[in-house]
């Protein structure tokens, strides 16, 4: 009998545990309604990357003379006219265009974006690795290996100070040295 009265008694003290927790209490209704929202979340600080673009001792000199067949076109989706782009150096920044070598008659294969300090002190490469079809480029320039001229070059450049800077395009030649294009287009980093 003894163990019956426990078992009621067990029973009875859960459902009171129960019942008390799908209850409000006054306090805590009182507690959430004078209780402020927690303030916005501060937006994350940008991270900024590593460079991904080599030091190099190559500049580019007034008077240089162009060579090939190219077109930087944009910077982040922007054109380079009818004013020069601008960039944020704590965002990866994509160039965008096409480069044909028109001696040779193709696409070059080793391809380098170049970008300089417009006072020339400094300058930066990186490989240009991403093709893309450019049918137009055929077209117009009337020769279907030219499809494969499009270019994507993503770069971080955290380290370069704010300023105006000279991008272009470089690849090497079949009489040796490098073929310069693009020789012109200007950008400012913030």
């Amino acid at each position: 009998m003894r163990s019956m009265y426990m078992k009621a008694a067990i029973a009875s003290a859960c459902a009171l545990l129960l019942a008390a927790c799908s209850e409000k209490s006054e306090q805590s209704t009182a507690n959430v309604q004078g209780a402020q929202a927690p303030a916005p979340a501060a937006a994350p600080t940008p991270v900024a990357k590593p460079s991904t673009m080599r030091a190099i001792d190559y500049r580019l000199k007034v008077g240089v003379q162009q060579h090939g067949s190219c077109n930087i076109e944009s910077l982040n989706g922007v054109l380079f006219w009818p004013t020069a782009p601008t960039a944020q150096r704590v965002s990866t920044i994509e160039f965008g265009g096409w480069v044909v070598d028109g001696e040779a008659k193709k696409v070059p294969a080793d391809v380098k974006l170049r970008i300089q300090s417009a006072n020339g002190v400094n300058a930066w490469e990186q490989d240009v690795v991403t093709r893309v079809d450019r049918p137009d480029v055929a077209k117009n320039l009337k020769h279907e290996d030219f499809l494969k001229a499009g270019f994507k070059v993503a770069v971080d450049l955290p380290e370069l100070a704010p300023g105006e800077y000279v991008v272009y395009l470089a690849y090497p030649t079949q009489s040796g040295g490098d073929a310069i294009c693009g020789i012109g287009r200007r950008f400012t980093l913030t």
